[in-house]
């Protein structure tokens, strides 16, 4: 990787790192706290299908590309 490449990374790296205080996880009152804690309960309840999702995907996409194993001919 050029200098370049990597100055570019580090000024991306550099840009990002001020997004820690984001305002959705840490809440400043009671009603964001609930709002908070609502929003991790979804995503943990999503987690057991997005997961096997996105870890199938490959192996759907691999197996179903054209002209492989998986497709039929009409």
């Amino acid at each position: 990787m050029s200098i370049l490449g990597r100055l570019v990374c580090l000024a991306g790296i550099a840009l990002l790192s001020g997004c820690i205080e984001a305002g959705v996880l840490h809440p400043a009152g009671e009603v964001a706290a609930r709002q908070r804690a609502h929003l991790m309960t979804i995503i943990l309840w999503m987690l057991p299908v997005i997961v096997p999702v996105f870890l199938a995907l490959p192996l759907i996409a691999w197996r179903y590309r054209i002209g492989g194993r998986g497709v039929t001919v009409p």
